[in-house]
């Protein structure tokens, strides 16, 4: 029938034929057109562009919206970054981090060291945060192990790429401004102020004098002095001083190789020997 096309009914009027492009109100992209301009300013399709200004001033700030492959949309994680319809793992979760970032200490960290090193350009700021992190999960890390050693590494060269960002404060000195006359002044002063404190330390370290309460005129011999008693002899045998002598429970082991104690340990075999032979000594 005429008005038909494929047998599919005729178009009502005022709407587009198939064949036909669509056409839109003056202003208004089409809608692949804009789902491609929310993506490329970092907002899903349908949310429309983020507002950066809106973000840094803390107004209206979008959710942590993730798309979730399974469910074929962007959602709100919840938990360490899961979907709440699926359940499933979004991507940059946390679900297998053992030690969750302390986000109050790392923070704390970094205020301390934005008050140390006063960053004032994008990379000193950046590595103060970089900094910050490092030693958060440096207070979770077993010392000497593998992890341990590459944040300790990674510390030192932030800390010494933050220290090179300081200006160079030039250094003052008092001397600076001086006439010759002057600075050869300063330095006898220094020298003589130098000599008073070394007689003052040597004068310190003698020893006092004794006043003598003899006459005058009158020698008088220095009293020799005491003589101290010559050491005991150490034991050769159970090296201690003195010996512990023949009652002391140990005196046969310590004294094992004393011809005493030799000789007795002799007679004793031999006692026992004789004892055991099936016939009379003769001797």
């Amino acid at each position: 029938p005429s008005g038909t096309t494929n047998g599919e009914p005729p178009a009502s009027p005022g709407e587009p034929l198939a064949s036909e492009p669509p056409v839109y109100p003056p202003g208004q992209p089409a809608p692949a057109l804009a789902a491609a301009g929310s993506a490329l300013d970092g907002a899903p399709p349908g949310l429309g562009p983020r507002s950066v200004s809106s973000d840094l001033e803390g107004n209206d700030v979008a959710p942590d919206l993730r798309y979730c492959s399974r469910c074929e949309q962007h959602v709100v994680a919840v938990g360490k970054g899961r979907c709440p319809t699926c359940k499933s793992f979004l991507k940059a979760n946390t679900s297998a981090v053992k030690h969750p970032v302390n986000v109050a200490s790392r923070d704390e960290t970094l205020a301390k060291l934005v008050a140390e090193f006063n960053p004032t350009t994008t990379f000193a700021i950046a590595t103060c945060k970089h900094l910050a992190a490092v030693y958060e999960r440096l207070s979770t890390e077993k010392a000497g192990s593998t992890n341990y050693t590459r944040l300790i590494t990674s510390a030192h060269q932030l800390q010494a790429a933050l220290c090179a960002t300081q200006p160079v404060v030039p250094t003052v000195r008092d001397t600076d401004g001086l006439s010759l006359d002057q600075l050869a002044q300063r330095a006898v002063d220094l020298a003589v102020e130098a000599r008073r404190i070394a007689d003052k330390e040597a004068a310190r370290l003698l020893p006092d004098p004794v006043p003598s309460v003899a006459p005058p005129g009158l020698h008088v011999a220095p009293a020799p002095e005491p003589e101290e008693p010559p050491p005991p002899d150490q034991c050769p045998y159970c090296h201690q001083t003195p010996c512990i002598g023949p009652t002391h429970h140990g005196y046969s082991t310590l004294h094992f190789m004393d011809p005493l104690e030799i000789e007795k340990r002799d007679k004793e075999a031999t006692a026992v020997m004789l004892k055991m032979m099936p016939f009379k000594n003769p001797y």
